[in-house]
């Protein structure tokens, strides 16, 4: 599996400096004023050569990877911009199609973490659905940011934002007069995490996981 990953990176690693050579290229021949091309001649314009699109999308429609994969190669972003202004339909369909699967493999790779961290809550919140919802809402929006995106779509058991649900629970089984604030609302969610910030420091972003 270890092999599999590092021979699916390298791929999309190939693709994506395919692509980026692509655009630099492109952008590089239309920046110059161009004589009019003669009736009949060759298409121009930025898209350059669709022969390499094509050649790089049909690589990437074959491989078989992972959400952890795509988060550290950002190829998401790349294929996107490579091939919104592509004058063949059936190419930028196809790329749309492609990215559209991409979402999709990440959306399920997130789900068991997303579970896990909403059933901490729930254990601890059985009785008020509405709290869990909220507090699961404003502790992922600190965890929604593309350095945390390899910690959402691993292991749901190493995962940060798992851990700092965990965290939660752990100081207000200690500090039982906020937990009775918090389920009564006579302290507001801003107000507690606020408090549960200062007692217990969120952890710092990890470091890009960019290749």
């Amino acid at each position: 599996a270890v092999g599999a990953a590092s021979d699916s990176l390298r791929a999309l690693l190939r693709c994506r400096r395919r692509l980026e050579l692509h655009a630099s290229s492109s952008s590089s021949s239309t920046s110059q004023v161009q004589p009019a091309a003669p009736t009949g001649g060759g298409s121009g314009g930025a898209i350059g050569h669709p022969q390499t699109l094509q050649a790089v999308l049909s690589e990437l429609e074959a491989l078989q990877v992972g959400a952890p994969v795509l988060v550290r190669t950002r190829i998401g972003r790349v294929v996107h911009e490579s091939f919104k202004a592509c004058p063949d339909g059936n190419m930028r369909g196809r790329s749309n199609a492609l990215c559209s699967h991409w979402r999709h493999l990440w959306r399920t790779a997130t789900k068991s973490t997303h579970a896990r961290a909403d059933q901490i809550l729930q254990e601890h919140f059985w009785c008020d659905r509405h709290l869990v919802e909220v507090l699961t809402a404003a502790l992922g929006a600190s965890f929604a940011t593309p350095a945390w995106a390899g910690d959402l779509c691993g292991d749901p058991n190493s995962s940060a934002y798992v851990h700092r649900c965990h965290s939660l629970v752990a100081y207000l089984k200690i500090e039982p007069t906020l937990d009775c604030q918090l389920r009564s609302c006579a302290l507001t969610i801003e107000a507690f995490l606020a408090q549960f910030d200062k007692a217990v420091p969120p952890p710092a972003p990890p470091a890009d996981p960019q290749v």
